[in-house]
């Protein structure tokens, strides 16, 4: 959540361009304030707190999981550097597996590649 929040923005947007808010009560003669620093500080405290509740809230959402993935292709070298330049034919097939359990059905898929110069 730090992260996504910009914290030293929001603190300079409310203090301004002193970097200082300042409320005075005209009767009691009491001023109150913070710098940009401190409101910096204090963002970055709630949005760690709010980034550890939600943790916390979708911790027990996770679960042990593993894709396991099988496949084959025709490997093509076409300018006798004795690399390889192209993928084709490329199948592949996989599993799910959530908490040790295969989950109910398989997937397959085609692929090609080529490389890169």
């Amino acid at each position: 959540m730090i992260n996504a929040v910009d914290c030293r923005a929001l603190a300079l947007s409310v203090t301004g361009e002193d970097q200082v808010w300042e409320e005075c009560d005209p009767i009691f003669h009491i001023c109150i304030g913070f710098t940009a620093d401190q409101a910096q500080s204090w963002c970055e405290t709630a949005a760690m707190g709010v980034g550890d509740l939600v943790s916390d809230l979708l911790a027990p959402l996770s679960f042990d999981s593993w894709l396991l993935l099988d496949g084959d292709c025709d490997l093509y070298e076409d300018d006798l550097d004795l690399l390889v330049d192209r993928l084709e034919n490329g199948h592949y097939s996989g599993q799910f597996r959530v908490d040790g359990q295969l989950q109910e059905g398989t997937f397959a898929a085609t692929f090609t590649g080529v490389r890169r110069r």
